[in-house]
């Protein structure tokens, strides 16, 4: 009988060691003494949990936490293929807002797992009881592990879970960074153009239509208003999250730089607010339906003239914007928007922001084209997610198309230029990925992109050369070059110093290549991510790599396919990463 409790004991301990062994994979046992060091203190932390379970009360404890630990990283490894550890549960409280739908929808598939698992842990240490060990033995090891192998974040993932829920306690960096400030720009253009930014939500670029097919049902009302853009088919973002993605847009700055750098840069409100031509000056309006503190900077409703976030239309406090997605949060931004743009003085500037196209996507169920849907995640019901996801931008078109139309309206007969792109791409399965953020595969990082105008905005030459764009690889940060040019001061004198930190390129100017390759990443100074990826782009190749990669991945981009690293252009890339990633994701030297 007791040989069959010492059996059922060592179960209970050494599953736990089973799966630390499969998430690492058999190798790492290999790779180094701290991999069985880091096994062994599993094995230890679980002997201890098993030990302590004297009482009903004790095993019902240890039982519901053996089972919730578990439980939770089976998930999580399900959909990421990582294990939650300190980086993790940091990046969750930074970006709460695009984690807490995911934790919502994982929650039955996570009860599912967690009850049945809690019985068969009791029933191990039920079963186990007539074997014997003293708590304390166990107790001291891990200890004397854990001192002698470095903080827990770095042990087995049973430990770093535990760990990480320090970090909910943990305040926020909240060291004040100096602004870089812009003198005043005196524009070499005739007439000031009116400029609109238009930064949609998680729209990937195969699933609109920029370049404007007669019939685009997801976005036949804005296309059908600005029927002469000039679509740009290979735009990409530098990142899969927004809060990256949009900094890039709005500062043109590489976003791997030191946070307090990124902060300083000046964004496009304020480069618009020094511009000058004669007596014109921009009146500048960041609109979204993003709730505040979409941007690291806190200064930004004192950086523009107008300023109107989520919060604002709903008149209460956001915990959640994904929790508004049912008000149809874009629609109310356009009821604010169409009234608010008739006030605006001429010249003006106006970044406008929409949402309702993230998880769980808005859908109008009224006029939704694309059926059948559902908002349920499931690996079965791809086919109907990415339906609610077509017919959230057939929705959104129709806001958008009401603030482009107001736009239209108080340019009249001034110049005009009208800017569109989207923050990031989305997955539906592929690479094993749903929603954003877990890679930098193309289906995350392809975004729709065009340029419109009229008026007279642009010169011919100038119109020209922008078309001559649109089979060019192009990036976020090539946006905001190309808006100061069309503003007419990125020549300007008291420029130089603040365009020599911008890499890129202004798009009505005639095409060249990327001067550099640049770094992309979801991991950054004013962001951290959940699971280290970072790689570098360019043209259409990028490099990649995630924590679990013991090298770089190369891809061609428009293809899809992964290249050989040998590869002259993968091999250049690769160079060019020491550069930005002295080491990979996985922590190996990157030589």
């Amino acid at each position: 009988m007791r040989l069959l409790s010492r059996l059922f004991a060592a179960c209970f301990v050494l599953q736990f060691v089973a799966l630390d062994v499969a998430w690492r994979g058999p190798a790492s046992l290999w790779s180094g003494p701290s991999q069985l060091v880091y096994v062994a203190e599993s094995a230890l932390l679980w002997s201890a949990v098993w030990a302590a379970r004297g009482s009903r009360a004790a095993r019902i404890a240890g039982a519901v936490f053996a089972a919730l630990l578990g439980s939770v990283q089976i998930v999580f490894h399900r959909y990421y293929h990582g294990t939650i550890d300190l980086q993790v549960v940091q990046s969750a409280t930074h970006c709460w807002s695009d984690v807490w739908p995911v934790v919502v929808r994982a929650l039955p598939q996570l009860l599912w797992i967690w009850a049945p698992a809690v019985a068969l842990e009791y029933a191990l240490l039920r079963l186990s009881t007539d074997a014997s060990w003293s708590p304390r033995r166990p107790a001291a090891m891990l200890i004397a592990g854990i001192l002698l192998s470095g903080p827990a974040r770095q042990g087995p993932p049973d430990l770093q879970l535990v760990e990480s829920v320090r970090l909910l306690w943990q305040p926020k960096d909240q060291t004040p960074v100096a602004r870089v400030q812009v003198p005043p720009l005196v524009s070499t253009r005739p007439r000031l153009p009116n400029v609109l930014l238009i930064v949609t939500e998680s729209v990937r670029g195969k699933d609109y239509c920029a370049e404007g097919a007669a019939a685009c049902a997801v976005a036949p009302r804005t296309l059908a208003l600005l029927p002469n853009r000039i679509p740009l088919l290979q735009a990409r973002s530098v990142a899969s999250y927004t809060a990256i993605a949009v900094s890039a847009l709005v500062t043109g700055r590489i976003q791997v730089l030191p946070r307090s750098e990124v902060i300083a840069s000046p964004m496009i409100f304020d480069y618009a607010r020094a511009t000058r031509r004669q007596e014109q000056r921009y009146d500048v309006a960041y609109w979204t339906s993003h709730s505040s503190g979409n941007f690291e900077r806190d200064d930004v409703p004192e950086s523009v003239d107008h300023y109107l976030a989520l919060e604002m239309i709903l008149g209460r406090t956001v915990n959640d914007d994904d929790e508004e997605t049912d008000e149809g949060v874009d629609r109310l931004l356009a009821d604010r928007v169409e009234p608010m743009m008739a006030r605006l003085h001429t010249p003006t500037l106006v970044v406008l922001q929409f949402g309702g196209t993230h998880a769980p996507y808005y859908v109008d169920e009224t006029d939704a084209p694309f059926r059948p849907w559902q908002h349920e995640v499931s690996w079965r019901g791809l086919a109907e997610l990415h339906n609610a996801y077509l017919d959230s931008i057939h929705e959104q078109d129709k806001q958008i198309a009401r603030c482009v139309k107001a736009f239209l309206d108080k340019a009249g007969d001034e110049p005009w230029v009208v800017a569109f792109t989207s923050d990031h791409g989305e997955a539906f399965g592929e690479h094993t990925a749903i929603h954003h953020g877990q890679d930098l595969y193309d289906e995350q990082i392809h975004v729709p992109a065009f340029i419109a105008y009229g008026n007279g905005a642009l010169s011919d030459t100038e119109a020209q050369n922008l078309s001559q764009w649109r089979d060019e690889s192009v990036t976020h940060l090539d946006m905001l070059p190309t808006l100061l040019d069309v503003m007419g001061v990125l020549d300007s004198f008291a420029m130089r110093r603040l365009a020599a930190t911008l890499v890129g390129r202004s798009l009505i100017r005639p095409p060249r290549p990327m001067d550099q390759p640049i770094p992309i990443s979801n991991c950054t100074g004013i962001f951290t991510c959940p699971l280290n990826t970072w790689g570098m782009l360019q043209a259409t190749t990028t490099i990649q790599a995630q924590a679990w990669d013991g090298w770089w991945r190369c891809v061609d981009m428009v293809s899809g396919h992964e290249q050989p690293m040998a590869r002259p252009e993968c091999l250049r890339l690769q160079r060019a990463s020491a550069v930005w990633f002295p080491q990979l994701p996985g922590g190996a030297e990157n030589k």
